[in-house]
């Protein structure tokens, strides 16, 4: 089996365990104004913490992300200010790369709590599982470079 098509139904996978609770699927505007597929899915944990789970497909690469967050806010998740780890894994033509980071981040509920809207950024690190592939297709330099992590998404809950 194809690493991509494994790393999806993992995801997917995940998805459907966290079904029965609170929970968001969530496209990003930009994917849409660029033309590739991306979605992710942000489950409630408790009051104060949610996972989000990830994957964007564009040009035969598979983008999956995992981050879990913690709001700051005595409201409770998924709603303010957050801080979170970010874990993502980028393969495409057999090198694959993997990166580290940190978000801080806003989230936006509307609407009765039917809809949402986020923002994050702060720093990462990409790790290359493999080299990097110059033009004409030989492997060349290994990859390390600090890159930013970054969310842009409008959800729906799924889920009361």
């Amino acid at each position: 089996m194809k690493p991509n098509l494994l790393i999806l139904m993992i995801m997917l996978s995940t998805i459907s365990i966290t079904a029965s609770a609170q929970g968001y699927i969530r496209i990003s505007p930009v994917s849409l104004g660029l033309q590739f597929f991306g979605a992710s899915y942000e489950g409630v944990v408790n009051d104060k913490s949610s996972f989000v789970v990830g994957a964007n497909y564009i040009l035969g690469a598979l983008d999956a992300k995992v981050q879990y967050r913690f709001y700051l806010k005595s409201e409770g998740a998924p709603d303010g200010l957050f801080i979170a780890p970010v874990a993502r894994l980028i393969t495409a033509k057999g090198v694959s790369l993997l990166q580290g980071g940190a978000l801080i981040g806003y989230q936006i509920l509307f609407a009765e709590d039917r809809f949402s809207a986020d923002i994050g950024f702060g720093p990462g690190y990409f790790f290359g599982l493999g080299k990097e592939l110059d033009s004409s297709g030989v492997f060349g330099r290994d990859i390390r470079s600090f890159w930013p992590v970054a969310s842009f998404t409008v959800g729906y809950r799924l889920f009361e």
